[in-house]
């Protein structure tokens, strides 16, 4: 006899209703149009639908009934669809401009509308090919491959290090790779980052069954991998060619390699196959969440250990968690990818509430170096410890309590940045008198679009409103259907006679 397991891998298909772009008044009352949800396996009764607007300044709220709109410059409606196993999509399906409450505090209104010539090409080319390509660059289909961060109970190799075998079992067999964070070997318990392969979605739903597997962040999809020569001992400016005789034994092809004296980075497009090899994923931008809790009572504080186990029990697993400063311990930021229960009491049972859920997508880091330091030099250092960055700035700075000379350092990353990543930092930074500084950068639901061309229209109480109205859509249909020198004059001729 043989058993045949068939899998459902394919996610839901998430599909808005009604319009692309509105505007509302703030202070409104608004009510999303909703989606319609399709999945090839499961009917519409089980698959989990939840709602959410984020803000220009990243922070979002419930969307799934009627709201008060809030005062922003515009926010997105966003829908994340989970199917019965576990295969999880997410799409942003409206833009919601905000107008500002009118004033009529004085006679006269005037309003500037701009337009570009680009918007009218692009309103008429439609919008374009709306496909992805799997990654960066041309080494291959590093989009196969997803990072996801897990705790597991599971047994130890003796050098701090999760049991890979264990591991892969308790992971489904599709393991590509892994790396412990943090690890407690007195109660085998491990948090570890683990390279799941195209199925990821299948594998998270499956380990989250699982009694020896406490938590699970969501998969994150990998782009490609960065690496350097920093621990190959044998390796000294032997250069890109010899690197990639090197690479090409574990069928690795390297399409971006840059060497400075003795070191070299590269970048690919497949994983290590070498156990205990784990070069640093290159990250799709996704959102995760910055949360702060408050302590539920008066004069209560917050203990981050045991909060931590509370989340855990929830399926929450923090990446980095931290007082708020001068809260008195009653405060507290938890950084996660993991999905997070909506409304600032759904997490009651672990003595906190939600007091503000903010969406983000990369963190910024501020610090100090030596003068001498190099970008090559960082960007290898960084790569060591699993940060891949986005992009790097130096700026020369002096220490004054020293008066030495060092470099201020900006880097912008999709990584997590956990107590672990900032202790070693800070073992790089020189200047004496700071630490490690961490920001996080939100979404943005919206570009501001820059139109190269302005026109303003003045009216007052005493005129025709009628008039100026009638006026302003012939403005706009000349600006949106002539062309070229024609429609310049056309609208000019318009004004006048308006």
């Amino acid at each position: 006899t043989r058993e045949v397991t068939v899998a459902d891998l394919e996610p839901p298909v998430i599909e808005g209703r009604g319009k692309d772009v509105l505007f509302v008044r703030a202070g409104s009352m608004y009510t999303d149009a909703g989606v319609d949800v399709h999945d090839n396996v499961w009917p519409r009764s089980e698959i989990e639908v939840e709602a959410f607007g984020v803000s220009a300044g990243g922070n979002s709220f419930a969307l799934d009934s009627m709201v008060t709109v809030p005062d922003v410059s515009a926010f997105s409606s966003v829908y994340t669809a989970r199917d019965g196993a576990g295969n999880e999509a997410a799409a942003a399906v409206r833009l919601v401009h905000v107008l500002a409450a009118p004033s009529h505090d004085t006679d006269t209104t005037e309003a500037t509308f701009t337009f570009s010539a680009a918007l009218v090409e692009q309103l008429l080319q439609g919008a374009g090919d709306s496909s992805s390509s799997g990654g960066d660059g041309d080494g291959g289909d590093a989009s196969a491959y997803s990072l996801v961060r897990v705790v597991v109970t599971a047994s130890g190799n003796g050098n701090g290090d999760v049991d890979a075998d264990e591991l892969r079992l308790l992971l489904g067999g599709e393991m590509n790779g892994h790396t412990t964070v943090a690890a407690d070997e007195a109660t085998g318990r491990y948090e570890v980052l683990a390279l799941l392969g195209a199925h990821a979605a299948s594998v998270v739903h499956v380990a989250r069954q699982s009694a020896h597997v406490h938590a699970v962040g969501g998969p994150t999809r990998v782009l490609e991998y960065q690496g350097s020569t920093r621990d190959l001992d044998w390796f000294c400016g032997d250069g890109a060619e010899v690197l990639q005789e090197y690479m090409v034994r574990y069928a690795r092809e390297l399409y971006d390699v840059q060497c400075d004296t003795c070191n070299c980075i590269y970048k690919t497009a497949t994983p290590s196959p070498v156990e205990g090899e784990f070069d640093a994923p290159h990250l799709a931008e996704s959102i995760h969440w910055e949360v702060t809790v408050e302590a539920l009572y008066d004069g209560e504080t917050i203990d981050l250990d045991a909060l931590r186990e509370r989340l855990l029990v929830f399926g929450v697993l923090p990446v980095r968690m931290q007082f708020v400063e001068d809260s008195g311990e009653r405060r507290a930021t938890v950084i996660t990818r993991s999905r997070v229960p909506h409304g600032p009491h759904a997490l009651l049972p672990a003595r906190v509430r939600i007091v503000q859920k903010r969406a983000i997508v990369a963190t910024q880091l501020t610090l100090w170096v030596a003068a001498a330091t190099t970008k090559f030099e960082l960007r290898m250092e960084l790569l060591a410890v699993g940060v891949v960055p986005e992009s790097i700035s130096m700026v020369a700075d002096l220490v004054e309590s020293t008066g030495e000379e060092v470099k201020r350092v900006t880097v912008t990353t999709r990584n997590d940045i956990s107590h672990e990543t900032l202790f070693w930092l800070n073992g790089i930074n020189v200047h004496p008198d700071t630490v490690v500084a961490v920001a996080y950068t939100e979404p943005a639901p919206y570009q501001e679009v820059q139109w190269p061309y302005e026109y303003t229209a003045t009216a007052s109480d005493a005129g025709n409103t009628v008039s100026v109205l009638w006026c302003v859509g012939r403005c706009l249909l000349f600006v949106f259907v002539a062309c070229g020198c024609v429609w310049c004059i056309l609208f000019s001729w318009d004004v006048l006679i308006c």
